[in-house]
């Protein structure tokens, strides 16, 4: 599975409610034959997917999570698949790292 978390972006220090918007992160998982790098932003008011820099390490059940006040989204933890493929044919190897993305 991959990892989801919602941020709220823009609007300056004050964070002016005209200029805020949310977007929805979305990193990692799997294809079923490797374990993904890749990250992705969603606008929702626009409709959109925004490819993001890849992850160090693919990851798999990461958790993520955004704090308000901060335009930054954290992916944490998960495992990859030791080499096997996403499919789980090699050993599990737990993650203790994290990754940031600038939301805005």
């Amino acid at each position: 599975g991959c990892a989801a978390a919602t941020a709220t972006v823009g609007g300056g220090a004050r964070r002016k409610k005209k200029d805020r918007r949310s977007l929805v992160v979305v990193a990692g998982g799997s294809d079923g034959s490797e374990t993904l790098r890749s990250a992705e932003s969603y606008d929702p008011a626009a409709r959109a997917w925004t490819a993001l820099p890849p992850m160090s390490v693919g990851r798999q059940c990461p958790a993520a999570a955004a704090f308000v006040g901060d335009d930054r989204v954290y992916v944490a933890g998960g495992y990859d698949d030791g080499g096997g493929g996403g499919g789980g044919g090699g050993s599990r190897r737990w993650l203790n790292s994290v990754e940031s993305y600038d939301a805005s």
